[in-house]
């Protein structure tokens, strides 16, 4: 099947030229965003394309969840959002994480915010969203309002990530469908004394994240089976030690030493401090 966003294109330029001057095309927050500049023809001529570019649209793309009009008579300029996903519902949750983000950016005003964006449907600021009772909010919100996409916006994905995708998971949503924006490394803890520009930059980078999550996609997870053998490489102290721990766990271990003998720098050593005992 062709691309949607290129076939919506394409209708629209069959049914638009001549009557505009000039026809461009932009994606914006993951929907397809029509402009007809120099197009001066009257509100009821162009009520009349966008009806047949809906139609049409509808017709052919299975998955057009909605077409709405978007006018600047001030400047002749006329434009159509039209929406290629089905049926997307973000919900956004801002963390405080006690003082860490609350201290220097004002999370309700930013879950607040974030609300106005499209397809945003639910938002809430609280305490501490990795903890059972906020993984329970996730989760009663997922349910509440039918959320399909799950925007965090808290603290480094490099330990919590894991976290909120496991509740995602419990919750019924796939994991791939969460974006997580980091506020505190990346914000609060970096413009601790300039709190409206980091607010500012807290706002764009959750707007950031709300944007990318539409184009968020499952990805699926496969599981291989895995021999229980193991290579070890280097002979020295920790290499012994590694494949005595590996087989320790049954695992069949191969030992691979460039020199004549393990033991590498330990070997060449007589006694060692503070047992003087032998190095080997």
């Amino acid at each position: 099947m062709r691309n949607t966003i290129s076939y919506v294109f394409e209708i629209a330029r069959e049914l638009l030229f001549p009557a505009a001057g000039l026809f461009c095309s932009k994606k914006i927050d993951g929907r397809a965003y029509l402009i007809l500049l120099e197009g001066k023809f009257e509100r009821a001529g162009w009520e009349k394309i966008y009806s047949k570019v809906k139609e049409k649209a509808k017709k052919n793309i299975k998955n057009v969840q909605s077409v709405r009009v978007s006018t600047d008579t001030k400047n002749y300029q006329y434009g159509m959002y039209m929406a290629t996903e089905n049926d997307i519902r973000i919900g956004v949750f801002v963390c405080r994480c006690g003082i860490n983000i609350a201290g220097v950016l004002d999370t309700k005003k930013l879950a607040e915010d974030s609300g106005k964006l499209p397809n945003v449907v639910h938002t809430t600021d609280n305490i501490s969203l990795c903890t059972t009772s906020g993984a329970d909010l996730i989760k009663s919100a997922v349910e509440e309002h039918k959320l399909n996409r799950i925007v965090v916006a808290a603290c480094t994905p490099k330990t919590h990530q894991p976290v909120f995708r496991a509740v995602l998971k419990d919750a019924g949503v796939d994991p791939s469908y969460l974006e997580f924006v980091n506020i505190r490394e990346q914000v609060s803890f970096v413009h601790m004394n300039e709190k409206e520009k980091a607010h500012i930059k807290a706002d764009e980078i959750i707007r950031a994240g709300v944007a990318r999550s539409v184009f968020l996609e499952p990805i699926p997870e496969k599981i291989f089976p895995v021999e229980k053998k193991a290579l070890v490489i280097g002979g020295g102290a920790g290499g012994i030690q590694a494949a005595l721990d590996l087989a320790n766990q049954n695992y069949e271990v191969h030992l691979v030493e460039k020199t004549a003998t393990i033991g590498g720098k330990m070997a060449m050593l007589d006694r060692t401090f503070p047992t003087d005992d032998c190095s080997i």
